[in-house]
């Protein structure tokens, strides 16, 4: 999808236009990189409580997690080395980071979408120093960037209309993370004990007339996670289309409005397929002639599936496969060794990313399987 949306955004498919501020429909292209960045992190978060693992509801996800990724990194060990309620604590902030504050790339605040940003850059060098990953992170980090907007177009308010601007943005922006806040402490139990522990859960607070669980997670994001992300930029770019000085450039800003819009709806709708895998009920609820689309632009792979950890791995001790040889069928038997993957637990983790041993990362899929599909 990322190359597409490069073709998109490449200055050689833009019909030339005789003023800079009448390309109006860029806003559009790069709402399709921000909607891509969000199905990455969106799905990553949800996928954990889509898999109902264990784990993940009882946010005891950490306590194996260092330890059983593929190639993690010297720091993992004293990640790893946390006290349980800081573990339990990082748990609620990833759910906190991937699903509540992705949603807040599409704020009309602009202090929320910044702040998603550097929670999103956040979380992604945490990542970076406790495990390798190869260049995947450093992908994710530029992709983010499409949140921000340019520094240097702003629009001129008159002084008291921008002064009243400044303070709706900034109440706004600390009523959006307080209620955020609240309920993260009412939804996974947040409690502060004297022996300075957090203590922390999944909650089973009734809400309204349920409690916190699955299936009211799923209507949660049903009810209010409306597929209408997309109306919002669409009008907005429309509007400011409208607003051109001239008949002429109007009709030439809403010509590329509306080719630019239809290929970005078109993209926005088969990427509604491998989106909704999340819930097989929601999928099932996408059009078929979208589900159509979809199959016949499988072959250019435009959009794809996303979801990291969807169950931890791992659970009860790090699975680990041998390699040795020998030349004689009556042995010694030596061990190979790996120059990436954890063996010999007297030997340091290693720093490889942005490289990718692909090897040592087979390896690690062949100790999670069966030898039957690893021969």
């Amino acid at each position: 999808m990322l190359s597409y949306i490069r073709v998109m955004i490449s200055t050689l498919l833009s019909f030339p236009p005789s003023r800079a501020s009448s390309r109006h429909h860029d806003s559009i292209n790069l709402w399709l990189v921000k909607w891509l960045v969000f199905r990455l992190m969106f799905c990553s978060g949800v996928v954990k409580l889509n898999s109902e693992c264990d784990t993940w509801w009882n946010l005891t996800a950490l306590d194996w997690h260092y330890e059983s990724q593929c190639i993690p990194t010297p720091l993992a060990w004293y990640a790893h080395q946390l006290p349980k309620w800081f573990q339990r604590l990082s748990v609620v902030l990833t759910y906190v980071i991937l699903i509540v504050l992705s949603i807040l790339f599409f704020a009309p605040v602009r202090s929320l979408r910044i702040f998603s940003f550097y929670a999103q850059i956040f979380f992604q060098l945490l990542i970076i120093l406790t495990g390798n990953y190869n260049f995947f992170n450093l992908l994710a980090v530029l992709a983010c960037f499409s949140i921000l907007d340019d520094e240097h177009i702003k629009f001129i308010f008159p002084s008291w209309l921008g002064k009243v601007k400044r303070y709706l943005r900034k109440y706004a922006f600390m009523f959006t993370i307080g209620t955020v806040a609240y309920w993260t402490l009412l939804l996974f139990d947040l409690r502060f004990s004297s022996k300075q522990i957090i203590h922390s859960k999944i909650s089973k607070y009734k809400i309204w007339t349920s409690s916190f669980n699955y299936c009211d997670f799923f209507m949660c994001l049903l009810q209010n996670l409306e597929i209408c992300l997309l109306k919002g930029p669409l009008l907005f770019v429309c509007s400011r289309c409208i607003l051109e000085r001239g008949i002429l450039a109007k009709i030439w800003s809403l010509l590329q409005w509306a080719v630019f819009s239809f290929a970005a709806l078109g993209m926005f709708a088969i990427s509604l397929v491998p989106y909704t895998d999340i819930d097989y009920n929601t999928q099932q609820q996408v059009w078929p002639v979208i589900k159509r689309w979809k199959q016949q632009t499988d072959f250019l792979e435009l959009v794809n599936a996303y979801g990291l950890f969807r169950r931890m791995t791992g659970v009860g001790g790090r699975p680990e496969v041998v390699v040795e040889g020998s030349h004689s069928l009556e042995g010694p038997w030596t061990e190979y060794k790996f120059l990436y993957k954890p063996g010999d637990v007297n030997r340091p983790l290693p720093v490889v990313a942005p490289h990718q041993p692909r090897v040592d990362w087979q390896m690690w899929f062949a100790a999670l399987g069966s030898y039957n599909h690893n021969p």
